[in-house]
């Protein structure tokens, strides 16, 4: 398995978005707060495409109802350009999201991932 350290080997902060990348993969980090009912989820479009290989959401305090950060972790799957996009929306309102992050990706041959656009 490739060891997830390698992951932040760089990174790039956008808005109040974190995305790290590698030759491995990459992790997008976005700010949430599920005590809302808003949580993010994805989708992906193109010929290239993702592969989730772990998620997971930090608190930033104790305090309950506080926010912090949800982090997606990639891997490169198939070679391609594609586009995912990010919804932050209430599970039961999903054609209303309070928020949306879109970024191009590409995935090379040897199913490495690099960010194109955000």
């Amino acid at each position: 398995m490739r060891s997830k350290v390698a992951i932040a080997a760089a990174s790039a902060f956008i808005l109040s978005s974190c995305v790290h990348t590698s030759p491995v993969g990459m992790s997008i980090s976005l700010p949430e707060n599920p005590a809302t009912g808003y949580v993010w989820t994805y989708s992906q479009e193109g010929e290239g495409k993702v592969a989730l290989v772990d998620e997971k959401y930090e608190r930033d305090g104790n305090l309950p109802g506080s926010g912090g950060m949800h982090t997606f972790v990639f891997l490169g799957e198939e070679p391609g350009e594609l586009v995912i996009a990010f919804k932050n929306s209430r599970p039961w309102e999903e054609d209303r999201p309070a928020d949306e992050k879109i970024f191009g990706l590409a995935v090379a041959e040897d199913l490495s991932v690099k960010i194109e656009s955000q």
